[in-house]
């Protein structure tokens, strides 16, 4: 835009510096008429510088229209242009200013970005650290696991052997009751039998003893 204005405004300029050579040509033909002029005649000389006065007034309103109308459209170009000037300024201000906050935003960031950057390394290796000392202490759970499993597992062989060692005991005693109790009638038994077999025995010997004595 500030150089299509300077090249009208450039234009312009040589279009002015245009007519003003074609209004000296102009006044260099009207001294030309005017030497010719002075060798005619008086009348004739003063007709014609009546209307050479009149043309040479004609072209100078024209002239001075034309460069009323060159000054005023200079003028119109020149506060354009300043105008133009201004507002480039300030959008080159405001496109500075954009330009070192979004600086200052990225340097922020950039700063943010390596802080965070460190804080979460901070945190990988501290988690690391962790998770090392997890698995050292998760494998010195698992060996104290497996002991105490095996411990209880041993535990309940012993018990089950116990068990077994009872529920064998309790069957040796029973048997060894059954057998007693066995016994005991047996021995109940016997003794009620020889009881019994006694007066018969008796019986039979006082009978022998009675019939020796016949004889």
């Amino acid at each position: 835009m500030l150089k299509e204005l300077q090249r009208d405004l450039g234009n312009e300029k040589k279009l002015i510096q245009d007519e003003i050579t074609d209004r000296n040509q102009v006044i260099q033909q009207l001294k030309d008429t005017i030497q010719e002029i002075n060798t005619l005649t008086a009348s004739e000389q003063k007709y014609i510088k009546k209307e050479v006065k009149a043309h040479e007034n004609s072209v100078r309103l024209q002239c001075q229209e034309k460069e009323s109308e060159l000054v005023e459209e200079k003028m119109l170009l020149r506060k354009r242009l300043n105008q133009e000037r201004l507002a480039h300024q300030k959008i080159v201000e405001f496109l500075n200013h954009q330009r070192n906050a979004l600086e200052k935003e990225i340097q922020e960031w950039m700063i943010r970005y390596e802080e965070d950057t460190e804080a979460k390394s901070v945190e990988l290796e501290a988690l690391k650290q962790k998770r090392s000392q997890d698995l050292d202490r998760f494998e010195e759970l698992v060996v104290a696991y497996e002991a105490l499993e095996k411990i209880v597992d041993e535990d309940k062989l012993v018990r089950a052997k116990e068990i077994e060692e009872q529920k064998r005991q309790q069957t040796y005693t029973a048997a060894c009751v059954k057998i007693q109790r066995w016994f005991r009638k047996r021995k109940q038994l016997r003794t009620q039998q020889t009881a019994a077999k006694a007066p018969v025995k008796q019986a039979k010997a006082a009978k022998a003893k009675s019939k020796g004595k016949k004889k």
